[in-house]
């Protein structure tokens, strides 16, 4: 019996040795730069994603957002991901870039969270309109996901029975 239970140990191990995955999906992680993030914006948007090419093009759609001074971009070798999560009612709303990866299809894949106040929080009622600008070194397509993430801030305050 232990003749038996060793050999199968040990053919169950080769097996795994020398098992190799094909990688349908082949992705390596992209170092990416954010060059603007803010919860208010100059001018109040719409919720939308935009890729940006040009300098020109960059600091025109800054000046909507910020007062801030546009960065000097190397357009030649990537480009400008814009992300915005548009109007909101009360704080406690954010958006990011978490991940930018190059796929083996021929684009980039780039993970955007968004966050929103839960039902117990106690948010600031004030317009905010949160963004981010984000430099990706690479000129390939962009392809967008988006998570949505509801963040609980504590227990609800029951009144009565």
């Amino acid at each position: 019996m232990k003749i038996l239970i060793s050999t199968l140990a040990f053919a169950a191990a080769i097996s795994v040795l020398s098992f190799t995955p094909e990688r349908v999906n082949a992705q390596s992680s992209i170092d990416y730069v954010v060059l603007h993030q803010n919860d208010f914006a100059s001018g109040l948007t719409s919720k939308q994603t935009k890729v940006i090419t040009t300098q020109e093009e960059y600091a025109a759609i800054l000046a909507g957002y910020s007062n801030e001074a546009p960065h000097q971009i190397d357009f030649q070798n990537g480009q400008v991901l814009l992300v915005d999560m548009g109007l909101r009612l009360s704080g406690g709303f954010n958006i990011e870039v978490i991940s930018v990866e190059e796929r083996s299809k021929g684009s980039v894949s780039v993970q955007v969270r968004l966050r929103r106040p839960g039902r117990t929080c106690l948010a600031a009622s004030v317009l905010t309109n949160p963004f981010q600008f984000v430099y990706i070194p690479s000129r390939r397509e962009i392809l967008i996901s988006e998570n949505l993430e509801t963040i609980e801030c504590g227990p609800t305050l029951r009144f009565g029975k």
